[in-house]
């Protein structure tokens, strides 16, 4: 049981996570994930998060969510052109 866990933890990688190809938009991620930090602190300290905030927030991840339609929509085109 414990060498089925260590495996699993050795198999373990961060794109994995990720459903966008991390080396075509990683700063897209990592601004994602900054401002994700960003609001969660923003949050415990101020009990309040600035609608300026709110809406980069909402904007970051309607981009990621874009890309990922438009990944999924080329390859639909691109496995049709076959």
């Amino acid at each position: 049981m414990a060498d089925e866990v260590k495996e699993t933890i050795s198999n373990f990688n961060l794109k994995d996570g990720l459903s966008i190809d991390e080396a075509k938009v990683s700063a897209l991620i990592l601004c994602l994930v900054i401002c994700f930090i960003f609001v969660l602190v923003k949050y415990q300290v101020d009990g309040d998060i600035s609608d300026n905030i709110v809406l980069v927030f909402q904007t970051l991840v309607a981009a990621v969510a874009g890309v990922n339609i438009a990944n999924k929509v080329t390859t639909v085109f691109k496995g049709s052109n076959k």
